[in-house]
């Protein structure tokens, strides 16, 4: 959750550390949202890091869903779910909100469900892609946080 200046309490749906980004006086995107069941009438969706980073991580999915529109969404594989398989493709899509020194960083706050989820994708990686999404006119260099490296077939980059 996080108050903006007008009092209003917004949720916030990324999961990972983001102490780098939500902090007082920081500039925040929110927009409202809709639903009875809901505790909070808005939601954060970016922040800004001399850029807007994309703090609400269903916005990838999202947006990735208009790219793959045959896929299947949220596919059980093992003890986790995969964010879309096409045909014997698997995609798994990431945002990323960590970036130190120009180099995007990911994951930004690893977890054990996290590490369970790569264990899988490792067991995949001979059928699987890994889609990147930024908001930047250049790709920023990616650099992975975790301590071993998956390779599986080439990443694709989408700029928006």
């Amino acid at each position: 959750m996080v108050l903006t200046q007008s009092g209003k309490l917004c949720h916030l749906h990324d999961p990972g550390r983001l102490k780098e980004l939500i902090y007082p006086g920081n500039k925040i995107l929110v927009r409202e949202v809709n639903g009875n069941k809901r505790k909070t009438l808005c939601q954060v969706t970016a922040v800004w890091n001399n850029l807007w980073v994309v703090v609400d991580s269903s916005i990838h999915n999202d947006t990735a869903k208009k790219f793959l529109p045959n896929a299947k969404a949220e596919v059980k594989v093992g003890n986790s779910r995969i964010d879309f398989q096409d045909g014997n493709t698997f995609i798994e899509v990431k945002g990323c909100s960590l970036v130190e020194n120009g180099v995007a960083m990911f994951p930004d706050a690893p977890t054990e469900r996290g590490r369970r989820h790569l264990e899988e994708l490792i067991k995949l990686k001979e059928k699987g892609y890994i889609l990147h999404q930024t908001l930047k006119d250049k790709t920023p260099p990616w650099r992975p946080t975790l301590r071993s490296r998956v390779t599986c077939r080439p990443e694709i980059n989408l700029v928006f």
